[in-house]
């Protein structure tokens, strides 16, 4: 399993938890906070995870360094959207709209790194780089 193989599997993690706190509603606020939590703490796990391991390496190479800070501003983007979230009463009517929103820049940011980063990444990375960097990324993510 290459690295882009583990982002990707932790992408469709996410992206499920997402689509259960979408459905989920302010009249049972105990679920929904317990899946705020997990759906946060997993995409800031990853943007971490990200940001140590493949953003740190592409951004060395001239080739992929536009596309790695892209990928940063994404992340920052949706970092400060988790943190309007956390200070939204879960009950709010607008927190619905801002799972909505998280979802839409989350599957965004998702497609553009499946369809330009991660085929980059391929490209950049020696093949003994990607290894090294899927073995790190899997015990980070795990």
């Amino acid at each position: 399993m290459d690295m882009t193989d583990i982002f990707e599997r932790e992408n469709s993690k996410i992206e499920s938890n997402l689509k259960k706190l979408e459905d989920s509603t302010a009249h049972q606020p105990e679920d929904r906070s317990q899946l705020w939590k997990e759906v946060r703490d997993r995409i800031q796990r990853l943007n971490q995870v990200e940001e140590d391991n493949l953003y740190a390496l592409l951004h060395t190479d001239p080739r992929s360094r536009k596309q790695a800070e892209k990928s940063r501003q994404d992340v920052r983007d949706l970092e400060n959207l988790l943190r309007e979230m956390d200070k939204t009463p879960i009950t709010d009517k607008r927190f619905q709209y801002l799972i909505e929103r998280l979802h839409g820049e989350f599957m965004s940011h998702r497609d553009w790194e499946k369809d330009t980063l991660f085929r980059l990444a391929r490209e950049v990375l020696s093949p003994e780089q990607a290894e090294i960097l899927a073995r790190r990324v899997k015990s980070q993510i795990h």
